[in-house]
């Protein structure tokens, strides 16, 4: 898969209403579930000058959150009720975490160009309820499974250290860069966290669709 396919899972529902009216809506959104936010110029998206696929010009509401700079969608679900989206800001130079480079993980070029408009997707529920499930992680918060896994000590067939968990399903779990001869574009691979087993294969672009429709509550 080349980079391009990274996000052409997002839908026509990021851009459901004028950014006067999206802003006025989602802040009155983010205030009734505790976050009070501010919309401020010179967000981190103001001057990218980057084909748009995110239709970031058309996003709802650019807000700061203490010190965090998020894009906040509102993505209209077939009922009519809206799903709160956040993306952080750009990073053109993402890196794993410092913690994880003896294990000699680069960031996956698809996941790369995501962060490039994105450092990090997924609904926004609450203070501290932030990217937890159902999401993109940002880059400093991808984890190998030998945080949660050690080979030899289970009965399982794989290295837990060729696995980067990207994508938490809430449960402990997730979607996870499965690295076979450091191949430069890992398929994603779903990890149990009760069996510890992996299943299933996915191109990030076909995990943002899966993911587009949970948002949309049609997954």
């Amino acid at each position: 898969m080349g980079v391009a396919g990274a996000h052409d899972a997002l839908p026509d529902a990021f851009c459901v209403t004028s950014a006067h009216e999206g802003h006025k809506k989602a802040v009155q959104e983010l205030s009734a579930i505790g976050l009070e936010s501010a919309f401020n110029q010179g967000s981190p998206w103001d001057h990218l000058q980057l084909e748009n696929p995110f239709a970031l010009s058309d996003a709802a509401a650019p807000v700061r959150i203490g010190d965090q700079w998020l894009l906040v969608y509102r993505l209209m679900r077939p009922d009519g009720s809206a799903a709160l989206l956040a993306g952080g800001p750009p990073n053109p130079s993402p890196q794993v975490g410092e913690e994880w480079t003896a294990l000699d993980w680069e960031i996956p070029p698809a996941l790369a160009h995501m962060y490039r408009y994105h450092d990090g997707l997924g609904p926004i529920d609450g203070p501290g309820a932030l990217w937890w499930r159902d999401s993109i992680l940002p880059a400093d918060r991808l984890t190998p499974l030998t945080k949660h896994v050690r080979f030899g000590e289970e009965n399982i067939l794989y290295a837990p250290g060729d696995l980067l968990l990207a994508s938490p399903d809430g449960d402990g779990g997730g979607w996870c860069f499965h690295r076979k001869s450091r191949d430069t574009e890992p398929s994603l691979v779903h990890w149990d966290s009760t069996t510890h087993r992996i299943a299933g294969e996915l191109s990030l672009s076909r995990l943002l669709r899966r993911l587009t429709a949970t948002w949309l509550g049609a997954g």
